[in-house]
């Protein structure tokens, strides 16, 4: 049994955590082996740390700079660093919890051929998602777990999506999204051509609010989905555009 975070890692197995554990203003390399740097003598051996990082990269097929900081890297490759870094530690087994929380479509499907590639070396995985496709597409055993309780551990095998939602709810799910009753009414927020001052990337947003509406703003982290609200309530000022409140 192991009684830290520290003890499992040091027995090979780290965790990917869902919030990253990152320096931003140090180096992709810096943040690979933060703590446990190669020394030559009294110093930092900085061309060890730079071969063992690319070579690490170059096995996993990921194309990162070993010398950039990591705060001008995206949210994908920051995940990719976090994924390297723990297969640094001659892991036997990897924690991975919701890894693709933040990543586009093609961010996910890179992350998922590293998995593979993981796999393939002998490292067992364990995958904390709840997104369904991931589980088909990357699981061979799946473990349902409700309120905190173990369900049941079975092979994906013989198993849909039907089965697997009926033991996460503990029951069968004949309608999952009820048929809508209320028709939106007449138009009570306007919002045309809103361009913010000082963010470039908000510009020519437009949308129309409903009465009995509700209206999602959706997208990445970094998408400026907060900047879009900020600029609407006048937390940021707005260079163009107009929004009309009706009564």
């Amino acid at each position: 049994d192991f009684h830290s975070a520290k003890e499992a890692l040091e027995n090979g197995i780290p965790m990917v955590h869902q919030e990253l554990n990152l320096v931003l203003q140090r180096s992709v390399m810096d943040n690979m082996w933060l703590g446990r740097y190669p020394t030559k003598g009294m110093f930092v051996d900085q061309d060890k740390m730079y071969q063992d990082t690319k070579a690490i990269f170059d096995e996993l097929d990921i194309d990162i700079d070993p010398r950039a900081r990591v705060g001008t890297l995206s949210v994908s490759q920051m995940q990719m660093i976090e994924i390297a870094k723990a297969f640094s530690y001659n892991a036997k087994i990897v924690i991975m919890d919701e890894p693709t929380s933040s990543l586009t479509e093609k961010e996910v499907n890179h992350l998922f051929t590293i998995i593979r590639k993981l796999k393939e070396r002998g490292c067992g995985i364990v995958y904390i998602s709840h997104k369904m496709e991931e589980i088909f597409q990357l699981c061979d055993e799946i473990t349902i777990l409700r309120d905190g309780q173990w369900i049941a551990t079975q092979p994906l095998e013989g198993l849909d999506m039907d089965k697997i939602i009926a033991m996460m709810v503990g029951r069968s799910l004949n309608q999952r999204f009820p048929d809508k009753e209320n028709k939106p009414g007449d138009v009570i927020l306007e919002v045309r051509h809103l361009t913010s001052l000082r963010q470039p990337s908000i510009r020519d947003v437009s949308f129309d609010l409903h009465k009995g509406e509700i209206l999602g703003i959706a997208g990445l982290v970094g998408a400026k989905r907060t900047d879009i609200v900020e600029t609407l309530f006048g937390i940021r000022e707005k260079s163009s555009g107009t929004i009309t409140l009706h009564g």
